[in-house]
């Protein structure tokens, strides 16, 4: 009887151990996951930041300007199209 007795204790303490080895191991899980969380949300702002920049149109133009080449176009080279006439009608 003693015996199952010590039986059911160890069995209970060894239990007791492996629920609180799981929760250490979760927990880590965690502090890992909420690091990871951290610095992709630290990547995210920065990437934002340069999404930013990126898109300002002083920066777009001053690229189409000195490393593509570009002008505005003169005024003789512009051209419309889709409209008509008054009083001519689209054929």
């Amino acid at each position: 009887m003693i015996s199952f007795v010590i039986l059911g204790l160890s069995l209970g303490a060894l239990g007791h151990v492996a629920v609180h080895a799981k929760r250490l191991e979760v927990a880590l899980a965690l502090g890992d996951a909420e690091r990871v969380h951290r610095e992709l949300a630290e990547q995210r702002r920065r990437l934002e930041i340069e999404i930013g920049m990126l898109k300002d149109p002083g920066r777009v133009i001053a690229i189409a300007r000195d490393q593509l080449l570009m002008r505005p176009a003169a005024p003789e080279n512009i051209r419309q199209i889709g409209t008509t006439a008054p009083g001519k009608g689209m054929h």
